[in-house]
């Protein structure tokens, strides 16, 4: 049977996904979702989508089969999440009724880390040398 995700699947996967935080980023001030329901939770929302994107890019690093360090994995993917973070915040500026926010940013690093932690808590063998070791009885 085919895999469904391949390499090219995830990375497919994680541009389109970019794409959709550029294109709800380009929204008017607040026309996607109103300011009372989404007050408060805006960073929460940040860590989330950014956790996302992070998750996409891990199970994309996994897919390779080239077996990364562990450490090499989360700190590519949590650099690579701040720069398109960073980037996004940066977009906002051009946007009116949009702001660029610093709290937006760290969020979305924040979001970053906990899965990178979630994930190498799920995975503990992987990228540590031990999961390509057989151990024959």
């Amino acid at each position: 049977m085919k895999k469904i995700f391949t390499p090219v699947t995830w990375k497919l996967l994680i541009i389109l996904y970019i794409a959709a935080t550029f294109a709800v980023s380009s929204f008017r001030g607040n026309a996607l979702i109103p300011l009372g329901w989404i007050f408060g939770k805006d960073l929460t929302l940040h860590a989330i989508e950014f956790g996302i994107l992070a998750w996409f890019l891990l199970n994309y690093l996994r897919s390779t089969g080239k077996l990364l360090p562990w450490w090499r994995s989360a700190l590519l993917t949590i650099i690579f999440c701040a720069v398109v973070g960073g980037l996004n915040e940066l977009w906002q500026y051009f946007i009116p009724g949009r702001f660029p926010s610093p709290s937006d940013a760290v969020a979305n690093v924040v979001g970053a880390v906990l899965i990178v932690a979630v994930f190498r808590f799920m995975n503990r063998g992987y990228g540590t040398g031990r999961d390509d070791v057989t151990i024959e009885s």
